[in-house]
Order: C-alpha cells, then sequence, then structure tokens
C-alpha cells in the first residue's frame, strides 16, 4: 500500500517533464552545395530547420530560398558584410510565419513573391536593408489577430537618413503597420500598385511612389490613417506615371506632402496639418508636371486643424 503515492509522483514528474518548452536558438544558414533550400536541415547550424522560438540567420552571401514548403522562425536576420548580403527568397503561394518574441533585423535582401505572416507584435530594423514585394506579395496578420508591424530606424535618421529598412515594390500590405522608415511603391513591367488595405497605419516614417508605381490606400471601414510621415511622388524619370491614390477618408495626418511629379489623387477626403509641396520641376533633367485632382464633393485639406473632416 506504501507504494503506490511513490510510483504515482514519479510519473507525474516523467509526465510534467515532457512538457518542458524547446529553448530559443540562433539559427544559421549555410547551405550545403547544391542545395539553397530553408527546409533542409542540414543547411542549418545548429542542424535542423527553424522552429517558431528560432532566430533564423541568414549570413552575408548566402542566398535561402523558401520553395517546397512554408517556414516559421520567432525571427529572422538577413547579414551584411561589405558589398555582400545575405538573401531569403519567399516563393509564390508559401508562407514565412514571424512570431515574434524577438525583434527582426533585415541588413540584406528578402524577396517576398509569397506571404509574410506576422503572429504577434513584431519590430523590423535594419541598416539599408530592403523587403522586395512582387506581383501578388502580401504581408498580413495571422487571420486577423490584431499583430502591429512596425518598421524602425536603425540608426539616428537625422544623421543618417537612409539608416532604415525598406518596404518596396507591389502588393498588399493588409497588417496593421506602424511606419518609421519607408515604404515605396515602386512600379514592374506587369503590375504598378502597392495596396495599403484592411487594417490602419501610421507611422514618421515616408509613404512615396516611383517609377510607374501607385501607392493606394484603401483601408477597411473603421481603420485609419494616422501619422507624421512625409507622402511623396519621387521624380526618377521624364513624366514616369508615379500615383499615390486615396480612396480613404484620411484626417489624421501631420505630414507633409511633397508633389514635384506624378499625381496626387484624392477619391476621398485628405487631410493633413502639414506642408503641401506642388512644384512643377519642367525644364528639369526630369521635366515633370505634377497633377492634383480632388473627385467631386471631396476635399484635399492643408489646414491647422483636420477635426471632423471624415464622418
Amino acid at each position: 500500500m506504501k507504494l503506490f503515492p511513490i510510483l504515482l509522483a514519479v510519473v507525474l514528474i516523467v509526465a510534467a517533464g515532457t512538457t518542458t518548452p524547446a529553448l530559443a536558438m540562433d539559427k544559421e544558414f549555410t547551405a550545403v552545395p547544391g542545395n539553397n533550400h530553408w527546409n533542409y536541415g542540414p543547411n542549418w547550424d545548429p542542424e535542423d530547420v527553424p522552429d517558431s522560438d528560432d532566430n533564423a540567420i541568414i549570413l552575408a552571401g548566402q542566398v535561402c530560398y523558401i520553395t517546397d514548403a512554408d517556414a516559421v522562425a520567432d525571427s529572422i536576420e538577413i547579414k551584411v558584410d561589405g558589398e555582400s548580403k545575405g538573401e531569403l527568397w519567399v516563393y509564390p503561394e508559401r508562407k514565412l510565419s514571424l512570431y515574434g518574441d524577438a525583434d527582426s533585423d533585415i541588413d540584406g535582401l528578402l524577396h517576398l513573391s509569397g506571404t509574410l505572416v506576422i503572429m504577434s507584435d513584431l519590430s523590423i530594423t535594419g541598416e539599408a536593408g530592403k523587403i522586395e514585394m512582387f506581383k501578388n506579395s502580401v504581408i498580413d496578420d495571422d487571420e486577423n489577430n490584431g499583430a502591429v508591424l512596425t518598421l524602425e530606424h536603425a540608426c539616428d535618421p537625422e544623421l543618417q537618413p537612409d539608416c532604415a529598412v525598406t518596404v518596396f515594390g507591389v502588393g498588399y500590405i493588409k497588417v496593421t503597420l506602424v511606419n518609421d522608415a519607408f515604404v515605396v511603391a515602386d512600379g514592374t513591367c506587369d503590375e504598378m500598385t502597392l495596396h495599403l488595405i484592411e487594417e490602419s497605419k501610421s507611422g514618421s516614417g515616408v509613404w512615396e511612389a516611383k517609377n510607374l508605381g501607385w501607392l493606394e490606400v484603401n483601408l477597411a471601414e473603421g481603420e485609419e490613417f494616422t501619422g507624421s510621415g512625409t507622402w511623396r511622388i519621387l521624380a526618377t524619370a521624364a513624366n514616369d506615371g508615379a500615383m499615390i491614390f486615396i480612396k480613404s477618408c484620411i484626417d489624421g495626418l501631420t505630414g507633409d506632402v511633397e508633389i514635384k511629379n506624378g499625381k496626387f489623387e484624392a477619391e476621398e477626403s485628405f487631410c493633413t496639418t502639414g506642408d503641401l509641396t506642388w512644384e512643377s520641376v519642367a525644364g528639369s533633367p526630369y521635366n515633370t508636371e505634377p497633377e492634383f485632382y480632388v473627385h467631386s464633393a471631396k476635399t484635399a485639406m492643408f489646414v491647422e486643424s483636420c477635426s471632423n473632416v471624415c464622418p
């Protein structure tokens, strides 16, 4: 009779031991010859594919592909060493899900043709790192869980204005986004639009269109666009067709608007307490002729207060 509680205690101790969570660790991608795939265990040191607790590190000079299965990590680091950059490619119809207990650091290149999923609040920083979005690419949260993605400067932007991560290209940014760095619509041959849709957007960074790119704002009902960020259409070629297209009413801005080429079009009302620079630079090497177009019954305002502009 006395043995029973002793045996029971042993069973409980063993059972508890089996539920101990795995420790998070850094895993470096060091591809074996002829295989550059994320989902191949021998490519990682320590060996084995990263899981949701791990920080996945793509070293400078390494090129990693997510092609044959979806991938997960807690965070990612993409390194640079001089002119040598690490690169991570997420192929069409594939997902990279980041769980975000630690921040991610992109100094190299993340090429996104599939989906980047933000599983919880996540900050991405980087010294001139780039997230390049291609046709049909998506940055989203996990099933509308309210996660927030923050793009941050890696240093003092007043001293080094280019020292930040940049999201550029075309596709869909659905996640709640705080842009304290750069988001740039940069057109390609078969697609022009970078869509800022669904969840709220804010930040002190730059919202820009260039190279035929269209930056379109069309948030879901009840969502807001706020912040002190600068809105800019950048002249990079003669009449290059870059465009900022406002399809949601916006009245929570304090940033400036700079238009020296392309077109700024407001289908819904737009208001900021910042300044408007609307200045043709025709006769320059770019020969730009900027346009500012506001739809009937809507307003674009640059005033001291934007209260009650939106219904």
